[in-house]
């Protein structure tokens, strides 16, 4: 195996390699269907399929399109969900086409990357090589909900790439490409936040000067971002999950670091429901991963003649600090994660073996090491990529690693109701109430059902139950207009719309059932009101509606 720069043709033959094997690994997600997230970010979201609604995913959290409230601002995520949704409609195989695309081109970023780090092509290609094949990214990539992660790694990983070759040439132009990119990975996901750390790092490591005039710009764009944040989301940047003192959750993600590294060798029991969780340094997994992160940042700082293990191991740490629970998130871990700093372990992987292969001694078993990584990878995604074609087959799969977890009973409850198997999905729906008592979507979940099959009376107690855990949430409020406006009781449900409309103005198709609400009262007025503006908004046509609105216009 030739080591360190070979020809053209060898270049374009591994990119072709890669090509290919992302396409030929992913094919089995296409006939996927949506799932858990995907409803309310994908099929149920009104903003991505309307021009209006365009218009808006700048200055609108990723929820507003639907009924789901957040406070995650991410217009590129939604921008991408739009541009799908103007190809494909609502056909999933088109989003996880576009999923598998952008897996790519991360992929063909960090062959670029290692290249212009290392100069060594051979390196370039087998890290890219594992980080495609690799099981531990089927969440990322089969999961169209987490195409944030994704698209932020591009960008990230495209700015990384242009500042260095800024450094390197001195030419301004590649600089003008890493402002520009720089943003757009900041308004893909918030971990893109910390690349200047890693830009200082690299000067740390590689002894490059810092010019502090270019840093400066880094700087402005991040307060530019925050800025924008606050003014949208109209809240603190961020808010946190829980509030329990820091050092309750650092034995936390000391057992992360350490299953992140189990996973990434033996990736085994891949499933995406960890949860919100809180451990103690006297378990073992919490322990054994204060042993590797004190190793590792011993390593990290040590004076290495070669730089790639240290810029790996803080490419890895870095990259992972967003999601390490010093400031509050929702799970002490997650698969997808893991995504951007795995790269970091790829190339150093990358390195040892390739390290092995330049041994007279160890060449043949580094190619046969080789040999097996690729075949034992490449089969485990494959077999992870089936279970996400089907939403029940993953939720009852992950139900097995996390059987009290309120997310997954309520996601299998919504799956039985789609279904039409209203036995089961309420049995989840209450399994997921009594897992956790203030769960709102389950009660929101189980009124739902009890509306769908023509109890009323159930639905409205749902419903009320929710507000009086979450008043602050519009979701319940819509659930209690449609029910009382179904058992007749119209003057309540309009009060009920309007507390829903106050907590989620741009919600259109609130403003279309109070609209239905007031016709029913026979107050035309705020009936075509509200049906305008819930068409300026991008609602789909009511033409009977409209129709019988006409002659009070």
């Amino acid at each position: 195996m030739q080591i360190g720069y070979p020809s053209r043709r060898i270049i374009i033959i591994q990119i072709i390699l890669l090509v290919a094997l992302s396409l030929l690994l992913y094919a089995n997600i296409l006939p996927g269907k949506f799932l858990w997230d995907d409803y309310g970010l994908v099929r149920d979201n009104a903003q991505i399929k309307s021009l209006t609604g365009i218009k808006k995913i700048f200055v609108t959290d990723i929820g507003t399109g639907s009924s789901t409230a957040s406070n995650f601002y991410r217009p590129i995520q939604m921008l991408t969900y739009a541009l799908d949704y103007s190809l494909w409609q609502l056909n999933p195989t088109g989003y996880h086409l576009t999923s598998i695309f952008f897996h790519l081109a991360v992929a063909l970023a960090v062959y670029w990357l290692a290249s212009l780090l290392f100069k060594d092509y051979w390196l370039s290609f087998l890290a890219s090589a594992l980080f495609i094949i690799h099981p531990i990214h089927t969440e990322t990539v089969a999961y169209i909900s987490s195409r944030a992660d994704i698209i932020a790694a591009l960008f990230f990983l495209l700015t990384f790439i242009f500042y260095i070759k800024h450094l390197n040439s001195g030419s301004h132009k590649p600089l003008v490409f890493a402002l520009l990119f720089y943003p757009l990975a900041l308004l893909a996901k918030e971990n893109s936040l910390v690349l200047p750390l890693l830009l200082l790092f690299y000067h740390y490591i590689f002894r490059v000067k810092v010019k502090l005039r270019i840093f400066l710009f880094f700087l402005l764009e991040i307060s530019g971002y925050f800025l924008l944040r606050l003014a949208v989301l109209k809240s603190q940047p961020i808010i946190p999950f829980g509030n329990e003192p820091f050092y309750y959750r650092l034995p936390g993600f000391c057992l992360a670091i350490g299953e992140y590294v189990r996973l990434i060798l033996l990736p085994f029991n891949l499933h995406m429901e960890y949860g919100l969780r809180l451990f103690k340094f006297s378990h073992p997994g919490s322990t054994a991963g204060a042993l590797i992160l004190s190793a590792a940042l011993f390593c990290m700082f040590k004076k290495w003649k070669n730089k790639i293990w240290p810029f790996a191991i803080g490419w890895f740490f870095i990259t992972l600090f967003p999601v390490s629970n010093i400031y509050p998130i929702n799970a002490y871990m997650a698969e997808h994660w893991i995504y951007l700093p795995s790269v970091g372990v790829f190339i150093a992987a990358s390195y040892a073996i390739l390290s092995l292969h330049r041994l007279k001694y160890y060449r043949l078993f580094a190619k046969i090491l080789i040999i097996l990584l690729v075949f034992y990878y490449a089969h485990l995604t494959t077999q992870q990529n089936n279970y996400w074609r089907s939403p029940l087959l993953l939720l009852e799969r992950t139900l097995r690693y996390a059987p009290s977890s309120p997310r997954v009973n309520n996601e299998l409850g919504n799956e039985y109701a789609g279904i039409g198997d209203s036995k089961k999905a309420a049995e989840f729906y209450k399994k997921a109430i009594i897992a956790n008592p203030r769960y709102k979507s389950a009660y929101i979940g189980l009124g739902n059902l009890y509306y769908a099959v023509d109890k009323p009376v159930e639905a409205l107690a749902m419903y009320q139950k929710a507000a009086g855990f979450f008043p602050d949430s519009p979701e319940p409020y819509v659930g209690l207009g449609n029910t009382l406006l179904k058992l007749r009781r119209g003057e309540e449900a309009v009060s009920a719309y309007e507390k829903a409309i106050a907590l989620q103005p741009d919600a259109s198709y609130i403003y279309h059932n109070i609209a239905v609400a007031y016709f029913s009262l026979k107050k035309y007025g705020p009936a075509v009101k509200y049906f305008d503006k819930a068409s300026k908004l991008g609602y789909p046509q009511n033409p009977q509606l409209e129709e019988s609105l006409r002659p009070y216009r």
